[in-house]
């Protein structure tokens, strides 16, 4: 077991390779529904309160998983990475596998990742996964004890049978797929870190502590018992950052096939026209109103920062410095703005 922070930290210099031939990550949002209320998600709020939100509940249809199939096998270079996650719990989808090994066939360099609360990662469902050649599984752990849970998300589980089932995943996975696990720095507060590093040692590749931040935009009253920190990674990069990167390499596909152009976009309801049923994610990944949109976040480098972002999270809690855009934003402008 290593302790190593929930990021990619052989990052190539981003500014190097823009405009991408493609994106290093896709997000899939196989479904919008969870088994759990973690208390600084959106799902906290109960159902009532994130419809008024604009959550839109759902389970991504088979039209839309072939739509993503056929992109995978289009774009010009490979994907990275495909992340099956959300705001939804990806293992309440019935046909998980075989997501994985269709994004699999589509693109076999890509790899693909699964972000889970764990709970639903029985023996049946690890064998399945794990046939299907899954690369990595992300767990996020809301505690270390049945009453962690009940207290922090709601939830009534057995956590001993949940960390055998970790246990069996981790035991039966091939030498190249890798579990991590993470857990907020506040659940430690009352605990040592090292009951937590003795509990997971001998049972996954990677452990980590991330600090928690705002990225729901919940309110004031309901977040005030965190001690948020945009340092999310604690990677203490003081920097500030007013190009947020996420959307030159990312793009997120909602289940009902809608685009995000960056992780936090469909929080503060931007959500563009396009989708995946009415255009591919290639033509979208290269169109008008995608770079349109990254030509807004560079200028941001000189004050006119967008108001979607100055409400997002992301600029800071992922201010990677491989990723550093500020002091290049008009060379980059210059590349988009000759794309076809």
């Amino acid at each position: 077991m290593e302790y190593k922070a929930m990021y990619n930290q052989e990052r190539s210099v981003l500014k190097n390779h823009i405009p991408l031939a493609a994106p290093y990550v896709i997000h899939l949002e196989l479904t919008s529904f969870c088994n759990i209320r973690c208390e600084y998600c959106l799902h906290s709020l109960g159902r009532e309160r994130m419809l008024q939100k604009g959550h839109i509940f759902g389970i991504m249809d088979d039209v839309v998983l072939e739509r993503v199939y056929e992109s995978l096998r289009t774009f010009p270079v490979p994907v990275k990475k495909v992340v099956l996650g959300g705001i939804g719990e990806p293992t309440l989808y019935k046909n998980l596998g075989e997501v994985v090994a269709r994004i699999k066939l589509s693109s076999p360099s890509t790899k693909v990742g699964l972000i889970t609360n764990g709970i639903l990662l029985n023996n049946e469902l690890a064998n399945k996964l794990i046939e299907a050649g899954l690369d990595e599984v992300k767990v996020s752990l809301q505690g270390l004890s049945d009453e962690d849970y009940f207290e922090h998300c709601g939830a009534k589980i057995d956590f001993n049978s949940f960390l055998l089932n970790l246990q069996y995943f981790f035991k039966h996975k091939g030498e190249n797929t890798k579990l991590y696990v993470k857990i907020p720095s506040d659940y430690l507060l009352s605990k040592t870190e090292q009951q937590y590093y003795d509990i997971f040692k001998e049972h996954c590749d990677y452990v980590s502590v991330e600090n928690l931040t705002n990225c729901f935009e919940l309110e004031k009253e309901k977040m005030q018992k965190f001690s948020l920190n945009a340092d999310r990674f604690n990677i203490g990069y003081g920097r500030a950052v007013s190009v947020c990167a996420i959307p030159f390499y990312r793009m997120d596909v909602l289940c009902n096939g809608d685009i995000s152009l960056c992780n936090a976009a469909r929080n503060v309801g931007f959500i563009i026209d396009e989708t995946i049923i009415s255009d591919s994610l290639v033509d979208i990944w290269n169109g008008t109103t995608r770079k349109n949109f990254l030509l807004s976040v560079l200028r941001g480098a000189s004050g006119d920062i967008p108001q979607i972002c100055t409400e997002c999270f992301c600029r800071t809690s992922f201010a990677f410095k491989a990723d550093y855009l500020d002091d290049c934003a008009e060379e980059v402008s210059r590349r988009i703005c000759v794309i076809d």
